[in-house]
């Protein structure tokens, strides 16, 4: 049984090789632990963001991540308990694809509406890029291979922004009650 196993293989890299020459491109899937690895470190970016705000905003009395890409079902209120859902959707992306995620500050106790803002993952035949808009003209991008790592320093420095901006346009709707 191991050598045929053995032969099957080499008979595939066999393939692969003629292929490579013939110069044919192969569609490009995401490899399911090269998605589990991107869930993994997103996971603690999305739910350490989400779980961030909670603790830190009196303001509202909702606060939410809401999922939607072009390839999966959408999530109204991403939580640790449907995480897992959200990944094995998310394993069945082919690229290219997208997917939104946004943070929904609701049911304020002051008179100053809900807040919201939005990051986007586009996922490419051979990467994928977390895109972060947080004003004008200002992009803070990680663009990974999808078998590399999310570094945990990056996963804090994307994590802490995009709490630190949800919290200060909070904090600039209530200054402006004041004026």
């Amino acid at each position: 049984m191991g050598s045929s196993d053995k032969e099957i293989k080499d008979k595939f890299k066999e393939i692969n090789k003629r292929l490579g020459l013939l110069q044919v491109e192969r569609t490009s899937e995401i490899s399911e632990d090269g998605l589990y690895e991107f869930c993994r470190g997103f996971e603690l970016f999305i739910i350490g963001s989400l779980e961030y705000l909670k603790s830190n905003t009196q303001s509202h009395r909702t606060i939410e991540v809401t999922v939607v890409g072009d390839q999966i079902q959408a999530i109204k209120a991403l939580s640790n308990e449907n995480y897992g859902e959200f990944t094995n959707d998310t394993i069945l992306i082919v690229p290219p694809g997208q997917l939104n995620f946004r943070f929904h500050l609701k049911n304020s106790i002051y008179p100053i509406g809900d807040i919201t803002d939005e990051l986007t993952v586009y996922f490419f035949k051979d990467r994928y890029e977390i895109r972060y808009i947080y004003g004008p003209e200002i992009t803070k991008s990680i663009e990974k291979q999808y078998m590399t790592y999310i570094e945990p320093d990056e996963i804090r420095e994307m994590r802490d922004l995009i709490s630190t901006n949800i919290l200060q346009k909070v904090s600039v709707k209530i200054d402006k009650l004041q004026e």
